[in-house]
């Protein structure tokens, strides 16, 4: 009896086993062949018992070896099956389930063996061993099934909370399975959704692309599918599903496909409404500048006739009233345009419009300018204002004339405006340099109040001032220093200032320039030798510009000595005569105390023996030109007519402006008042140059340029010249791209627009 109950245990463990652990072969061979043994060794001592010594051998070695084996293989737990159990006594059964019915089998066999050595084993004992497997067997099948109860409610336990979607179509694409978690992502409980369409609640958008994506894994183009539906919820919304999905037909537990659906409606609707919000901005964006655009034609049309009248006015015979209240009119004017030009460039700047470009850069040249242009109001003030660029500095580098000169230009304008008596000194230097680049440090000196610590960090902020008091004694709009950060910051470099209160400001910027093809080094960039070995004077009050014409009239190799004032200047030119020497020239300042400058002149022009002497004046700006020895005029004979320009404007105040400013340059000219008379002109006549407004009633600028080259055709090609107030990023372009040759914008300034027609319009002078 006992033999074939051991049979159908041994027969349940194997079974259980491959149950519980699919894949796992090496432990179901061990069991497998544990089992054939304990059969075989059985059956064999059946056969030939009870007096054959062959089957007392299977009973006593084979079948206590073989359950051996069988407590070892259900006891040990396979190193690619990882099982959590639920708590340290499930652990602690599942361990001890399997190990305990064959190891107790293997003793009470060989407790059996034992006793039928000493003698007969009786009925009772055979029965009672007998009872012991069957009490040990039932323990162990009890334990099994827990555990695999207990695993099934974990994986149940996990499929029922699993917050996406998990759904099981057969190859149909047909349902066969979905958790609960679709009653909370689509209001359907899964009863009601078994059976059906895999895409019956998509979109009928959607639903073609639902089946396409599955039927690429059908043709085993794709590993994995992903892609997204919407699907009908059972209150009529349309929630967007991001679906994963497998094939799993090959798999004999599945049969199907494995789709995970999560819901990323709000996720979806989030990137919407960012992306709304993006295209708002854009389009506010463009909005701003075409507003920006329209108003800077719109201010710069009239301040255009303001300052070019000023400026004309200022020419003509007025008393001293008439000029003070005029030049009071030009300042203001002027004043209102570095305003507007702020809020541009910022709008620009900020709007990421503004492009930097890469050209011819000197440095020396554009300081100079900057000195230039601040000089009438730094000397109305009192201050000497002095640029000092050493003479390592290169003359030719690759960058932005115009941002650089701004940058500049406004840190200067600062200087003078916080200064009230002193010096203003604008410098540059080199840092370091090698074959490629060139870093160069730039510097705006005052002696002005200077800034407290506390206003220094939000300086360089949009719309700050270190006197933002309705009390304050200086205006602006507080763009300036914003705009030099980002400018600067847009060019590669870095800026900062230096400020103690009470005394002054040093505000620097540091940049790295690319060096053009004829680049010296620093160690020979500003030698002149045409000067090497000629004597100099300089005569200058200052410390700080004697300092600077020294050092760079010794970088050209030119001897020099100083005077601190006309007095000390005479004594040094009449040792020199004393003494055989000569000075080849001087470089004198204007305003000195005692005797200026011009009356030091006007006594070495009176004597022979100094009257050779070539003057300069450095007019407090920057150190002077390398003197060439040779006069030179730009004024022409007052009779000379330059050439004939056509006037294309149709505002007349403007047509003012450029009537006045074309005359006192020496030009003839007619007026059009908008393009299509411009076009009728031109075929009636020859001009040197065209000055052509862009926005026009009836016929703008840019049409009427397309029909002028139209005409012209292949022949002569008559310079067209934009003069508009057109004044934002890509309005040149739009000039060029037209037909046009060059570009002015407004308020146009008398020197402006006479270097462009001097490069178009001027005829050559007559022979002889």
């Amino acid at each position: 009896m006992t033999y074939p109950v051991g049979d159908l245990l041994l027969l349940a463990l194997a079974v259980g086993g491959i149950t519980i652990l699919p894949k796992d072969c090496r432990r179901f061979l061990v069991i497998a062949t544990t089992a054939m043994a304990l059969n075989l060794t059985g059956n064999t001592f059946n056969l030939l018992q009870p007096d054959s010594k062959l089957g007392y051998v299977c009973n006593a070695v084979a079948w206590p070896a073989s359950l051996l084996m069988l407590a070892v293989a259900t006891w040990s737990r396979p190193v690619d099956v990882k099982l959590r159990p639920v708590n340290a006594y499930n652990a602690r059964t599942e361990k001890t389930a399997g190990f305990t019915f064959p190891v107790l089998g293997a003793l009470t066999t060989l407790a059996i063996v034992f006793a039928a050595s000493i003698g007969h084993i009786e009925r009772a004992a055979l029965l009672l061993a007998t009872a012991a497997l069957l009490v040990v067997g039932a323990r162990l099948v009890f334990t099994v099934r827990r555990a695999q109860a207990i695993n099934s409610a974990r994986f149940r336990s996990l499929i029922d909370n699993a917050w996406d979607m998990i759904v099981v179509a057969e190859a149909n694409f047909e349902v066969v399975y979905i958790t609960p978690s679709s009653q909370r992502v689509l209001g359907y409980a899964p009863a009601e959704l078994q059976g059906k369409p895999v895409n019956g609640l998509a979109h009928p958008d959607d639903a073609g692309s639902m089946v396409a994506h599955l039927g690429q894994l059908a043709e085993g183009s794709t590993e994995v599918a992903s892609f997204e539906t919407r699907m009908r919820h059972r209150d009529g919304a349309w929630r967007t599903i991001a679906w994963t999905a497998t094939d799993l037909r090959d798999d004999p537990s599945v049969l199907g496909y494995v789709l995970n659906g999560g819901d990323v409606t709000e996720a979806r609707h989030a990137a919407e409404d960012l992306a709304s919000a993006r295209d708002g901005a854009l389009r506010a964006s463009k909005a701003k500048s075409e507003f920006l655009s329209t108003m800077s034609h719109e201010i710069r049309t009239p301040m255009n006739g303001v300052i070019g009248l000023t400026e004309l006015l200022l020419e003509t015979s007025l008393d001293h009233d008439q000029r003070e209240l005029a030049s009071g009119v030009k300042v203001s004017a002027e004043n209102l345009l570095v305003i507007i030009n702020d809020i541009l460039d910022f709008s620009k700047i900020e709007a990421g419009k503004l492009e930097l470009e890469e050209a011819a850069l000197d440095v020396a040249e554009v300081a100079d300018n900057v000195g230039r242009i601040l000089a009438a109001t730094a000397h109305a003030k009192g201050l000497e204002l002095l640029v000092d660029v050493h003479p390592g500095v290169p003359r030719a580098l690759l960058g932005d004339t115009v941002r650089l000169q701004q940058v500049l230009l406004n840190l200067g304008s600062n200087a003078v405006k916080f200064t009230s008596e002193g010096e203003v000194v604008i410098r540059a230097r080199v840092l370091d340099w090698n074959i490629e680049r060139v870093a160069l440090r730039f510097e705006v000196i005052d002696m002005g109040m200077g800034i407290a610590p506390a206003d220094q960090a939000r300086l360089f902020q949009a719309f700050s001032q270190a006197d933002s008091s309705t009390t304050r004694r200086f205006g602006g709009t507080g763009l300036g220093l914003a705009i030099c950060r980002q400018l600067v910051g847009l060019m590669g470099g870095k800026i900062g200032l230096l400020s103690t209160p009470g005394e002054g400001s040093t505000f620097w910027f540091e940049l790295s320039l690319r060096r053009g093809e004829t680049t010296a080094s620093p160690e020979t960039a500003g030698k002149a030798g045409d000067l090497a070995g000629q004597r100099a004077l300089i005569v200058d009050d200052n410390s700080t510009n004697r300092r600077i014409l020294r050092q760079q009239l010794t970088s050209w190799g030119v001897e020099v000595l100083e005077a601190t004032d006309a007095y000390e200047a005479l004594e040094l030119v009449a040792g020199a005569a004393r003494a055989g020497k000569t000075f080849e020239f001087g470089v004198v300042d204007l305003n000195m105390p005692g005797m200026d400058g011009m009356e030091l002149a006007e006594i070495l022009k009176a004597h022979p023996e100094t009257a050779k002497i070539a003057l300069f004046t450095g007019l407090n700006s920057g150190a002077p030109e390398a003197p060439s020895g040779q006069a030179r005029t730009d004024q022409p004979d007052d009779q000379e007519v330059k050439g004939v320009i056509l006037l294309v404007e149709d505002n007349k105040m403007n047509q003012l402006v450029g009537s006045k400013v074309l005359a006192k340059l020496g030009y003839a000219f007619e007026v059009a008042n908008h393009g299509g008379e411009a076009v009728t002109a031109i075929q009636e006549r020859r001009y040197d140059a065209v000055l052509m407004d862009c926005q026009m009633p009836e016929m703008d600028g840019y049409q009427a340029t397309a029909e002028i080259r139209r005409i012209e055709g292949t022949g002569r090609r008559t310079p067209i010249i934009a003069m508009t107030a057109a004044a934002m990023d890509g309005d040149r372009d739009l000039c060029l791209a037209a037909g046009m040759d060059d570009y002015i914008t407004k308020p146009v300034r008398l020197e402006t627009v006479a270097a462009v027609l001097e490069r178009w319009a001027r005829r050559p002078a007559p022979d002889g």
